[in-house]
């Protein structure tokens, strides 16, 4: 958000900020991305949260059009969990794997607010490389299971860990 822009000049920042790398606009699938600091800002972090969140976002930008309901997805680098990846719609905390490459531990079915829960653990040790092919796995499995016009947080929470695992296992 970049406030006090006047409207004569809306359309040139914009430009701007397109060839700066940045969308203007924000699909439901790829709007509610957020990071904390990551390994970069903080020694705690195992992971370049900010880096992985801004490649998942360029890799969401546009697909998924089929969603009507905004995704909260959350990148967080250590157990202390910054950026709250456990109230996520889906959650990343940031992992060393066993070779030393970044990777990160998924959660899915947090939520806040009047969908209040703590989202379980679906999968350990998820490669930072695999984490836009993983996210494609179950976005594409609730857009091909869901019922009527559930949110992906009622799809997600009408399954049980082991349900969630075997669609990203398929």
């Amino acid at each position: 958000i970049i406030p006090h822009i006047a409207d004569a000049f809306v359309e040139t920042v914009r430009r701007s900020a397109i060839r700066l790398g940045f969308f203007p606009e924000a699909s439901s699938a790829a709007g509610g991305i957020v990071a904390c600091t990551g390994s970069k800002g903080c020694k705690y972090a195992a992971s370049d949260t900010k880096g992985h969140a801004v490649a998942l976002f360029k890799h969401l930008h546009g697909r998924f059009p089929e969603l009507t309901s905004p995704l909260n997805i959350h990148f967080t680098g250590c157990p202390h969990s910054c950026a709250q990846h456990y109230c996520g719609d889906i959650g990343f905390v940031g992992a060393k794997l066993g070779d030393g490459s970044e990777g990160y531990h998924m959660v899915v079915g947090g939520g806040m607010d009047h969908e209040q829960g703590i989202a379980p653990e679906i999968l350990k040790g998820v490669r930072a490389t695999e984490v836009n092919a993983t996210v494609d796995k179950l976005l594409s499995a609730y857009v091909a299971s869901r019922q009527g016009n559930e949110t992906f947080h009622q799809w997600s929470r009408r399954h049980a860990v082991g349900q969630l695992q075997e669609k990203l296992s398929a």
